[in-house]
């Protein structure tokens, strides 16, 4: 099976508990492997602009691309597991 990685757009929720879904998709955006619109700030003019951005730039949407799969960790749930292990 082959596995694609595509990029996305993390809207996060200003509401949620110790603001994880930022933290998470701020790692992702510092990787280079996604946009990320704060719902907060969400509006239709900043999604447009993204995409129109993305449509007339598609050297940015590949190296979004690469990037995903230089921090793609296909060891992902072994990992979980070693670190939970650990901490029991």
């Amino acid at each position: 099976m082959v596995q694609t990685l595509n990029p996305f757009i993390a809207v996060t929720l200003p509401n949620s508990i110790d603001r994880h879904q930022y933290l998470n998709a701020k790692y992702y955006e510092n990787n280079g492997c996604c946009w990320l619109l704060e719902q907060e700030n969400f509006n239709i003019n900043n999604l447009f602009n993204l995409v129109i951005e993305n449509i007339k730039n598609k050297n940015k949407l590949e190296n979004i691309r690469e990037n995903m799969k230089k921090n793609y960790n296909k060891n992902v749930y072994i990992n979980i597991e070693n670190e939970i292990k650990e901490f029991i």
